[in-house]
């Protein structure tokens, strides 16, 4: 399957220090989420829960929420409004 198709989570000692960039590393590790958690070092692949945004290509469950856009996620649909 497509990347975009999971949910990925990395739980690792002091993962908080990377949430700053966690929307970044999910567009370059290219899955739909990205969680970072402290604790043991473990990596968590799951499928993707939602619908896939027509611009980004991520699975979302916010997808179809915004009746103007309705086949964005929240993230795309402040990107074309000029909001991000």
């Amino acid at each position: 399957k497509n990347p975009n198709h999971g949910y990925l989570t990395l739980t690792f000692p002091s993962a908080s220090d990377f949430k700053a960039i966690k929307e970044d590393l999910a567009g370059l590790l290219k899955v739909s989420k990205f969680e970072l958690v402290d604790g043991a070092s473990t990596i968590t692949v799951t499928p993707a829960a939602g619908n896939k945004c027509a611009r980004c290509w991520r699975y979302t469950p916010e997808v179809g929420k915004t009746a103007a856009h309705p086949e964005l996620c929240n993230r795309c649909v402040r990107a074309v409004e000029g909001l991000a």
